[in-house]
């Protein structure tokens, strides 16, 4: 997969842009304020994946005509079309070679268009895959279990097509589990429903973990890193393989006399994927306690690729990665390794940054005003 080209027009700070891009690095440099961030956003909405954490409406630049904000790319795209595409709508689209228009409108909302036909966002992700990584994203070590959460549903959208709907369907019943417990009334009425989408949910995680944790630990060794005991899981830690799959041991903690009246008196639901955390281990002790600033941004840049791996096995696509101010809190040893790490696999990477702090590594460069 590669971005060919982008335009953007009224989209936050920036009123008229376009570039051409081109493989491996693309190192996008600027003072503060002068848009590097928002045109990493737009390549983000291009991919299907919406704003960064703006909402739509906010995206556009007070001084457009129309009230909207509009995005183009071109892409190529050279290998075999990924899995879970709508076959049939796109084929005559895709193809070893075929190259195609993403367009985005933003007013209230984001219309999506793969040339000049509509597109969903889950089927977007599927055709240009993309990882966005921000300075905020240290918190997959330092912060809640909300965001390692969201990381790791992130990859399974892209690994397992159906997921974002079945997450939605069960974050619905979810409400409404915990609406009747506030209410004192019973919830029996869904306990099948909440336990096989929130089984199919964490199941998912736990697959999907598996693979990322595989491609990591291959990652250390390729690259040559200093041996450490690094480990990762999904808590609660559930043996799916073992004839017990997690609707199984949701529906059955469900039934537990026990559970039931915990949760009636802490009107709550206090089970389920809304529990579950990644669990990061470095040589037995927690890594938000085991390491330093820069080294938990280098373990997540390298959590990153080796989900860009996961996606580029699973799709059968290169993805592509957006690094916003990637030399953050990173020495200039570190900052190397890691550019290194991001050269050998080949993708198509955007980087932003004040000043260029890779002088010794082939790239494109480009300035903004």
């Amino acid at each position: 997969m590669l971005i060919a080209s982008s335009l953007i027009n009224n989209f936050k700070n920036i009123n008229n842009l376009n570039f051409t891009w081109g493989p491996g690095i693309n190192f996008i440099s600027g003072p503060n304020g002068s848009g590097k961030t928002n045109l990493l956003e737009a390549l983000n909405i291009l991919s299907g994946w919406g704003t960064f954490r703006s909402r739509a409406r906010d995206c556009v630049n007070w001084s457009s005509d129309n009230g909207r904000a509009y995005l183009a790319a071109e892409v190529k795209h050279n290998t075999n079309l990924a899995k879970g595409v709508d076959i049939d709508l796109y084929k005559d689209l895709f193809g070893a070679g075929n190259n195609y228009k993403i367009t985005a409108q933003i007013s209230s909302q984001i219309n999506l268009k793969l040339d000049d036909k509509k597109i969903s966002s889950t089927d977007l992700r599927l055709i240009i895959p993309s990882i966005a990584f921000q300075p905020q994203d240290i918190n997959l070590i330092e912060g809640s279990p909300a965001v390692r959460r969201l990381f790791i549903d992130k990859l399974c959208a892209l690994y397992f097509p159906p997921y974002a709907k079945r997450l939605a369907e069960f974050k619905t019943i979810a409400r409404h589990r915990a609406a009747l417990l506030r209410q004192g009334r019973s919830v029996n009425v869904t306990d099948l429903p909440f336990a096989n989408l929130g089984g199919y949910v964490m199941e998912a995680r736990r697959i999907v973990l598996n693979q990322l944790r595989g491609n990591f630990e291959n990652l250390l060794k390729f690259n040559k890193l200093k041996a450490v005991n690094f480990k990762f899981c999904l808590v609660p830690e559930i043996d799916i393989n073992n004839n017990l799959q997690c609707n199984e041991y949701l529906l059955n903690l469900l039934h537990d006399a026990n559970y039931i009246n915990r949760e009636r008196g802490a009107m709550r639901i206090l089970a389920g994927p809304s529990h579950d955390d990644l669990k990061i281990l470095v040589n037995d002790r927690a890594a938000n306690d085991a390491l330093s600033r820069g080294q938990k941004r280098r373990l997540v840049l390298y959590l990153i690729i080796a989900a860009g791996y996961l996606i580029s096995s699973k799709l059968r696509t290169r993805p592509v990665l957006l690094f916003d101010d990637l030399a953050a809190e990173l020495d200039n040893k570190n900052l190397k390794i890691c550019a290194e790490a991001l050269l050998n696999t080949g993708w198509q990477i955007f980087i932003t940054g004040t000043e260029d702090l890779l002088p010794e590594f082939e790239k494109n460069i480009y300035a903004m005003a």
